[in-house]
């Protein structure tokens, strides 16, 4: 079996949870926002990074604006409310989620999160380098 070479790795693997947050609300939560800027290899392959990490109770602004972006959104840990409203203000998605769950948020559509009392803490990639 080859060994990997360092140098691969360091421009393939990135730690999330090792960076600094980008915004950290006391006792709301810290969203880590991940772009070619801190990762050259994402902007490569055109996409964009976010760790959320709410307190409980707490709610998110929405994920990202209406654009022509597909949002993927894994949930890690703890539950909550995720709620997506389409082109025409119509809420298209009310749903509870928990860790192991996975959803799409399609092109021009928003996201938002809430978190339950045990807090929620999800990743998602974005078709967008910024």
């Amino acid at each position: 079996m080859p060994h990997p070479c360092k140098n691969s790795t360091d421009k393939l693997v990135f730690n999330i949870d090792a960076a600094l947050p980008d915004i950290h609300v006391q006792n709301a939560g810290l969203l880590t926002a991940l772009t070619a800027k801190k990762f050259p290899f994402l902007g490569e392959v055109g996409l964009s990074a976010t760790l959320v990490k709410l307190d409980a109770n707490a709610m998110s602004s929405p994920m990202y604006a209406a654009d022509s972006s597909v949002q993927v959104i894994y949930v890690a840990k703890g539950s909550g409310r995720i709620q997506v409203v389409g082109i025409n203000g119509e809420r298209a998605l009310d749903t509870k989620v928990k860790a192991g769950h996975l959803l799409v948020v399609p092109r021009f559509f928003v996201a938002s999160a809430i978190a339950d009392g045990e807090g929620l803490e999800y990743f998602s990639l974005i078709t967008a380098t910024e």
